[in-house]
């Protein structure tokens, strides 16, 4: 029976490389380029599930990063395929070849074959770990994204093309790379929002994080083509809080928070931003994080009100869209979060790099390893307030939510009032370490300073002057 399938297998393998020789066959189109416009097919039709509410953000992102993962893949099937020429010629290298092939496979296997050995079946053999090999490592992703600027050179107008060079740089850490990859996209899609904001990001992540003057001009008109662009809000906010403006982008971030849906996969992290900030400020959590209004859960304005509402994608599209589990999804994220921790350790001046990482930890909810990390960043921008408040927030967080300043914090908030001495987020927590230690006076006269410098009408200020009332009931 194994010479039977051996000899079947032969003649299948003549058949495949004589039969080319002796007819004349028509050219195909390349492999590459159908597959590329698949991928951009699928690229479009997500985008267009993602705008009508068929699939959520997270689902959307998923998808997305699988797709252009293959599409990437792809990069290197640019080559056009050929097909050989049949003639007269060709038949005398045929009959030679339907000799040598069988005599060379024959002689090959009967020297390293086991034809007696038996076999193993197929749940018996050894498997790699999952994911292993659909996960490219940076030395194949930097082969990959070299092709694909290549043929990006041949092709300019490829707007999926642009935004996946400009994606893939980024994972590379090459921001400056990217902005330009991100920028020729704007170019060729001038009316799309998200493209904007993409360039935007770039163009911070190339600034060490500061949102200085082109990321502002982008994100401004990323929102002049959607006002109620997420990204675009959110760091147009942080350059007013860069530039000392913390009240104003306190109010920015706030007023993003409102029209946040529950179920947006930024929002945890926008609300862990919000506690920090208002701790700062003074202003009470409890009138700043609140649950939405009923109607935030509805449907966008855009959606006809009693429409009936899209189908949701089925099991084969999802299977074909993301091959990613939850688990395997929050394996990935655990993955790139301890990556990123692994790659400071080498490069620990980037000040950028450990605020992400603050930031993974605060979302994964591990307040110590988020504290550590900021003590990082503090430490690289000593000179940034900003900074140094987001640092005793996290201070605090990992100690507890008692509402106490943890002695680990007294030397940031020194080093905060040696910059800014009238800074209102200090000023409320020195009154709180104050008030804790028994120097009712003290706590009371940075109290009162602190007044002078906050608008009466606003949370802040009724904050502080609970504070105050309660420090004269103690008396």
């Amino acid at each position: 029976m194994l010479w039977v399938v051996i000899i079947v297998m032969c003649l299948a393998a003549l058949a495949a490389v004589t039969l080319p020789l002796i007819r004349v066959r028509q050219p195909v189109a390349s492999r590459g380029a159908f597959n590329r416009q698949v991928y951009r097919d699928q690229l479009r039709e997500l985008e267009t599930d993602l705008a009508g509410g068929v699939v959520t953000s997270d689902e959307a992102a998923g998808a997305r990063l699988e797709i252009e993962r293959r599409l990437l893949a792809t990069a290197e099937e640019g080559m056009p395929a050929r097909c050989a020429a049949a003639g007269r010629h060709h038949r005398g290298m045929a009959a030679s070849l339907a000799i040598l092939i069988p005599a060379a496979g024959l002689g090959l296997y009967l020297w390293h074959g086991s034809p007696h050995q038996p076999g193993t079946t197929i749940a018996n053999r050894p498997h790699p770990p999952v994911g292993s090999d659909s996960a490219a490592t940076p030395g194949d992703l930097g082969q990959r994204v070299t092709h694909l600027a290549a043929r990006l050179e041949d092709e300019p107008n490829d707007t999926q093309g642009w935004l996946l060079l400009g994606r893939s740089y980024s994972v590379l850490a090459r921001h400056a790379e990217a902005a330009k990859a991100f920028r020729r996209a704007t170019v060729l899609a001038p009316r799309d929002a998200n493209v904007h904001t993409a360039l935007g990001e770039a163009l911070v992540r190339a600034a060490n994080g500061a949102v200085e003057g082109p990321a502002v001009k982008v994100f401004r008109a990323a929102l002049a083509l959607k006002p109620s662009h997420p990204s675009a809000r959110y760091y147009l906010a942080l350059g007013r809080a860069q530039a000392g403006a913390v009240r104003e982008a306190f109010d920015m971030w706030q007023a993003l928070y409102r029209d946040t849906p529950t179920a947006a996969p930024w929002r945890p992290a926008l609300e862990a931003r919000l506690k920090e900030v208002a701790a700062g400020l003074g202003i009470e959590v409890a009138s700043v994080i609140r649950e939405p209004s009923p109607d935030m859960a509805q449907p966008p304005p855009n959606r006809q009100q009693g429409a009936r509402a899209p189908r949701g994608p089925s099991r084969e599209e999802m299977a074909a869209a993301a091959q990613m589990t939850a688990g395997e999804r929050a394996t990935m994220i655990r993955g790139m979060v301890d990556g990123l921790a692994a790659r400071l350790k080498e490069d620990p001046d980037d000040a950028d790099g450990w605020l992400r990482l603050a930031r993974a930890y605060r979302t994964l909810d591990e307040k110590d390893k988020a504290r550590d990390a900021m003590a990082a960043a503090a430490r690289l921008r000593s000179g940034d307030v900003a900074v140094l408040l987001d640092y005793v927030g996290t201070i605090m967080g990992a100690a507890g939510d008692d509402g106490r300043v943890p002695p680990a914090a007294l030397p940031v908030l020194h080093q905060i009032l040696a910059l800014d001495a009238d800074n209102p987020g200090a000023l409320y927590y020195m009154g709180l370490v104050a008030a804790a230690a028994g120097r009712t006076a003290e706590a009371e006269a940075t109290w009162r300073r602190l007044l002078d410098r906050l608008d009466p009408g606003s949370p802040s200020y009724a904050t502080v002057q609970r504070q105050l009332n309660s420090l004269s009931e103690t008396r």
